[in-house]
């Protein structure tokens, strides 16, 4: 099913708390946002004060936005590099060299 930019579907899995050996673990949860728009859902998860275009990041808080963003699997839609890059008003390359030592730190 190809993804409409109109109605985003997004699911997303969270990780559950590691739990007691003695309790069940029943998977990841799942969400659902149903918005008309990537930049709706990306201010739902990240404060919206710190996506304000007057506010200057530092790099470590841009690293901590685009990771929590990764968490929630915002950029396995087409399309949001760019737009995570205009919010956070810094280029595309920049992006993905984050999204890059995200994934480095996690192996």
């Amino acid at each position: 099913m190809p993804i409409n930019m109109k109605w985003i579907i997004l699911l997303i899995e969270t990780s559950t708390l590691e739990k007691n050996t003695e309790e069940e673990d029943n998977g990841n949860e799942m969400i659902e946002y149903f918005t008309d728009s990537l930049d709706e859902v990306v201010y739902s998860i990240i404060d919206p004060t710190l996506l304000n275009p007057n506010v200057a990041l530092k790099q470590e808080q841009k690293v901590e936005i685009i990771s929590q963003l990764y968490k929630k699997g915002i950029f396995q839609l087409k399309g949001a590099v760019s737009q995570v890059a205009e919010l956070l008003n810094i280029f595309e390359p920049s992006v993905c060299r984050y999204l890059k030592m995200i994934d480095n730190n996690k192996k």
